[in-house]
């Protein structure tokens, strides 16, 4: 694909054509979104070009935005990743905003948001739209959609007519974008026996993210530093027979999925599992999920030290070594035993060569 494709700038008439199109076409248009992916636009703007009275565009107001998901009753929140996309169905019940962002939690689910890297949010008013299903849509500084919010069937209407209300912006039309940061050059550990050394002594997540920080690299060269002794490296085809393996064995799992602006979090066990070619489906009534591991640059066996021994989880990272998904047992302590031989048996067949 060009790179100026998904610049709207760079062909406006285009972009208002194909939008102008599709709404005259109510009996056979597809869903805005595989318009946005076909034509390689970003959906925010084509959102802003089909902004009326059935599709406003909102406020960026965390504040607001957590009262109005707190008041809105049970929804389903569907989180759109490099990997593909999650839903999760729950009633948020708390909502605390800390300096990392807006951490919305309920009904074993947490969401956490950037709304500094939220660039847009919309409001799809009427059931449905071809936009998509009555709710909120929130659009990253790029114009890509972070999180899809659906209305339950026993969600409260009026709650969410008054959210529009109070959140409706006042310019409504299509959002400036940014595109993403292009990947650039990633750094390695300079010392990597003191990150070790450190590593061996931390028992809190907040110190060892404060050791990855301090050597100033990503989650990929962390881990790459970290090998073999808390991090090896692990084929992405095998997170395939790992999430079997968890259906199977009835294990609680904590999986977590995020993209530039949103992660979603859901801890729980799993049981509904097939696996489509390059793909793996869970289709739980409360939980479902549609991955494709080989999308991922890297990923890796970590090994964390804590109270309870040694804990181990399974990271999906992008090709700058971002977090894209992560597998973990569920609670605190210490992991169950088959958990940890769950992760053992995929490693033993799913190991990676590590390179460099």
């Amino acid at each position: 694909m060009n790179p100026d494709s998904r610049d709207p700038q760079a062909h406006p008439e285009g972009a208002r054509a194909l939008v102008e199109a599709w709404l005259q076409t109510p009996g056979t248009r597809a869903p805005l979104s595989v318009v946005a992916r076909t034509a390689g636009v970003p959906e925010a703007h084509l959102l802003g070009l089909a902004a009326g009275p059935d599709l406003v565009r909102l406020s960026i107001d965390p504040a607001g935005l957590a009262r109005a998901l707190g008041a809105l009753g049970p929804l389903r929140a569907a989180l759109p990743g490099p990997l593909g996309e999650h839903e999760r169905e729950l009633s948020v019940s708390a909502a605390a905003r800390h300096s990392g962002g807006l951490h919305l939690h309920g009904d074993g689910a947490r969401l956490h948001l950037r709304p500094e890297r939220l660039g847009s949010a919309w409001a799809i008013c009427r059931p449905g739209h071809p936009a998509g299903p009555r709710g909120f849509v929130l659009c990253d500084t790029a114009g890509d959609v972070a999180l899809r919010v659906e209305l339950g069937l026993r969600a409260r209407p009026r709650a969410f007519s008054d959210a529009v209300a109070a959140l409706r912006g006042v310019e409504q039309a299509p959002p400036a974008l940014r595109p993403p940061p292009a990947p650039g050059p990633r750094a390695a550990v300079a010392h990597p026996s003191e990150l070790q050394r450190g590593w061996a002594r931390s028992t809190a997540q907040a110190e060892r993210d404060g050791l990855i920080r301090a050597a100033g690299v990503d989650r990929g060269a962390a881990w790459r530093a970290l090998a073999p002794a808390f991090a090896t490296p692990l084929r992405p085809a095998g997170l395939r027979e790992l999430v079997e393996r968890i259906a199977a064995d009835e294990l609680c799992v904590r999986w977590r999925a995020g993209n530039r602006a949103a992660t979603q979090q859901h801890e729980g066990t799993i049981e509904r599992v097939w696996a489509p070619p390059g793909q793996i489906a869970v289709n739980d009534p409360g939980f479902s999920a549609l991955i494709r591991p080989g999308a991922a640059a890297e990923a890796w066996v970590v090994r964390r030290p804590s109270d309870g021994g040694m804990r181990l989880s399974v990271e999906l990272l992008g090709p700058r070594g971002e977090l894209w998904l992560s597998l973990d047992s569920g609670g605190p302590g210490a992991q169950p035993w088959r958990w940890r031989r769950a992760v053992e048996h995929t490693l033993h067949a799913w190991r990676a060569t590590l390179v460099g």
